[in-house]
């Protein structure tokens, strides 16, 4: 338990002690992850907590070298008592709460159950590591409903335990943050030479052992012509998709474009703008010439690294999916946080032959612009996003990616993700308190905000919160591997 020391200072004033703090409040913390974590005083995230608090309640904060213990000292007592309250709720241990900065990893309940299950890890290519896919058929006779039942409550219950553990860390964590649901492949880097076979509970072991360890991850790309094929479905509002998704479903009206610029310690994004010309003198520009670069975007590169990670793979998928939330560092406006302006950037950018695919500019950096600033990488993005509910967007991506030399023909992927404005709203601001979540990761973030919303199925078939946004995952994932199918990967 935690001990408190209350002591007045005011029997140790000096002259020279300013008035303000008057009243003196200690903390002495108890052992690491005995009811609160180990503290490091030289955190980022713990000064910029602590600073808010101090701020809020008029107060200084004060931790010791060794890190055990804490003061707090302000105008009265009560005001001191309230910081420390602040401070107990952002210090306080949440059983598995180191873990979840891990990747966790998860496999969806097979169609048959577990006991006819097998799987082989098949190649990504070169060293991208293996993926499990599901081989062989099953016997029908031998497989049964319940099977698959009792598989799919094992895997909710364990989807459920990861996502609400999510959420007891992550309302303690001071940072901005942003969630998306994200579609690609698993990529194992770590399995038993020479084993080619697994059955569910082997498969199940291997992820877990990987995921402790940090052996595997997730690409979040996907083929660049099943992104593509997936837009084209959506922005002519297909007759085959369910009536639910055509009700709220509206092309976009102008895709994004959005160049991004990586040194060893920033992204720095630009969106690319329609050059401010009229008339004829806007008939005159070329297209390719019509676009312009706005302001900058700064993340410092360490920051963006920190992210959740729950992952399903999905061995009878072409696709499997992940819900990442990451800590969002601090945008930056200022720009003398990014060595170079965004004239420099106009003046050593320059366009060329025809659009890529999307329509992306093609582009060219010159060598002079790379060198002098580190540019590590330079990324084309074209964006299209789609409201598919009341309660969910889907955005589709092509990524061009050019290392550092923008001469040669870039790299070409896509991207699908889903999210909600809802889970933006509720986790876009970084905070000095605790956030108010519920226990329950579905109640707080995926309950329906239409009742009649029965997801992409019949309206009113899904009622539980969890249920009903994995039927929108499974239901983008169905469309990714038909779009795959179709091109006859």
């Amino acid at each position: 338990m935690m001990r408190r020391m209350y002591t007045s200072s005011v029997d140790k004033a000096t002259a020279k002690e300013p008035p303000l703090f008057t009243v003196g409040v200690q903390v002495v913390l108890p052992a690491p992850m005995r009811g609160f974590k180990e503290i490091e005083p030289s955190s980022l995230d713990l000064k910029a907590v602590f600073s808010c608090i101090e701020a809020q309640y008029e107060c200084k904060i004060d931790i010791d070298e060794n890190g055990t213990a804490i003061t707090v000292r302000g105008r009265n007592r009560e005001r001191a008592n309230r910081a420390i309250t602040e401070i107990r709720e952002h210090l306080r241990y949440e059983q598995g709460g180191q873990n979840i900065w891990r990747a966790q990893f998860l496999i969806h309940a097979p169609r048959n159950g577990t006991e006819q299950f097998r799987a082989s890890l098949q190649s990504n290519g070169g060293d991208l590591g293996v993926r499990p896919m599901a081989v062989g058929g099953s016997n029908p006779e031998s497989s049964t409903p319940d099977g698959f039942a009792a598989a799919e409550v094992e895997y909710k219950q364990e989807l459920r335990r990861a996502l609400d553990r999510t959420a007891r860390t992550l309302r303690h964590d001071p940072n901005a943050m942003r969630m998306r649901v994200q579609f690609g492949k698993v990529a194992l880097d770590e399995w038993k030479r020479g084993k080619t076979d697994y059955t569910f509970n082997e498969l199940q072991n291997l992820v877990r052992r990987i995921g402790v360890r940090g052996t595997g991850r997730m690409m979040d790309v996907v083929d660049k012509k099943v992104a593509k094929a997936l837009k084209v479905r959506l922005s002519a509002a297909d007759g085959d998709l369910p009536e639910s998704v055509r009700r709220y479903l509206e092309p976009p009206a102008e895709p994004a474009y959005s160049l991004v610029l990586e040194t060893k310690n920033l992204r720095v994004e630009t969106t690319f703008e329609l050059v401010q010309a009229k008339g004829r003198l806007r008939e005159k520009t070329k297209p390719l010439k019509q676009y312009t670069p706005g302001p900058f975007v700064a993340h410092r590169q360490e920051k963006r690294e920190q992210k959740v990670e729950v992952i399903t793979s999905c061995p009878e998928s072409s696709h499997d999916w992940v819900l990442e939330i990451c800590k969002v560092a601090s945008l930056s406006d200022d720009s003398s946080s990014v060595p170079f302006t965004v004239k420099d950037l106009e003046m050593n950018l320059r366009f060329q032959g025809d659009a890529l695919e999307g329509d992306f500019p093609n582009i060219m950096l010159s060598d002079t612009f790379i060198k002098a600033y580190d540019i590590e990488k330079v990324l084309g993005k074209v964006t299209w996003k789609y409201t598919i509910s009341l309660q969910y967007n889907l955005e589709i991506n092509l990524f061009h990616i050019w290392g550092k030399d923008t001469k040669s023909p870039p790299i070409t992927m896509g991207g699908v993700m889903l999210y909600s404005d809802d889970w933006d709203d509720e986790m876009s601001s970084s905070t000095s308190q605790s956030r108010e979540w519920d226990e329950s990761f579905a109640t707080q973030f995926l309950k329906p905000i239409d009742e009649e919303d029965g997801g992409p199925g019949e309206p009113g078939t899904t009622q539980d919160s969890l249920d009903h946004f994995l039927s929108w995952v499974h239901w983008i994932q169905r469309m990714l591997d038909d779009e795959l199918r179709d091109r006859g990967d």
